[in-house]
């Protein structure tokens, strides 16, 4: 599966109108705890619920599928017997007629009950998946929690370095054909770290004009802003979270 991280890092995120996204929470659940402390055993718990629904599911099919080769089994049985029993009593009834009633009335009495014993296995499988989607519908918000939260504190530490945006500016310089004049505003942690690479962006991408970096305290660590003469890019943390916890809560 590819991760919600991938999908952000391989897709700049432009500026817009957006609704508000609340991500305040009156209180911290145990699993966001976790999340902070230990993201791999965050990581871990999300994977787990979703083994947890899968077992469901698994198990119910080995229960029906043995259930299934019993009904078999006993319907096989059940003609033998039923053979035998047609037999005794056509022997006793008188053999033509007394075999053939008595035969048809236990093979009847054999296919009743191995179609209980199949229809039972399949409802099992029936309500196994029910419980399975009841079960994933009550987890779906926390799991999605999880995932947003994990993904953030991933995108922190990757992007939040000093070196972090160097990668995602520069994607929008490369989309930028034309535009003659960039201004970059980003927080000081990145101000060295960009403007080491305009050079080599300049030469790279043929621009004729000028590109400008300029401090703005406003940006948190892992987020930038960049002008152009046809409009502005938002890439980063915030942008790349506002829009993943648009299209998943």
């Amino acid at each position: 599966m590819q991760s919600s991280f991938s999908v952000i890092k391989s897709n700049i995120v432009t500026s817009g109108n957006s609704k508000k996204i609340n991500t305040d929470y009156e209180q911290k659940s145990l699993m966001e705890e976790m999340l902070l402390n230990d993201p791999e055993e965050a990581a871990r718990m999300v994977e787990s619920y979703k083994n947890i629904g899968e077992n469901i599911i698994k198990n119910a099919q080995r229960q029906k599928d043995a259930m299934l080769e019993a009904a078999y089994v006993q319907a096989q049985e059940l003609e033998r017997e039923a053979y035998e029993k047609g037999y005794r009593q056509g022997t006793e009834n008188g053999y033509e007629d007394g075999y053939k009633e008595a035969y048809e009335k236990n093979i009847e009495l054999a296919k009743n009950e191995a179609n209980s014993i199949i229809s039972n296995a399949n409802n099992m499988l029936f309500s196994a998946k029910q419980e399975y989607e009841a079960y994933l519908e009550d987890k779906k918000e926390q799991i999605i929690r999880l995932s947003v939260e994990m993904t953030e504190k991933i995108l922190k530490e990757k992007l939040g370095t000093e070196h972090g945006l160097d990668s995602i500016v520069e994607d929008v310089i490369a989309e930028s054909k034309g535009t003659k004049t960039f201004v970059i505003k980003c927080n000081s942690i990145h101000i060295e770290s960009v403007k080491a690479q305009l050079e080599l962006w300049k030469s790279r991408f043929i621009i004729q004009g000028e590109i400008f970096v300029i401090e703005d305290s406003s940006l948190n660590p892992g987020n930038a802003v960049i002008e152009k003469e046809n409009g502005t890019v938002k890439v980063g943390i915030d942008i790349s979270m506002e829009k993943l916890r648009e299209a998943l809560l």
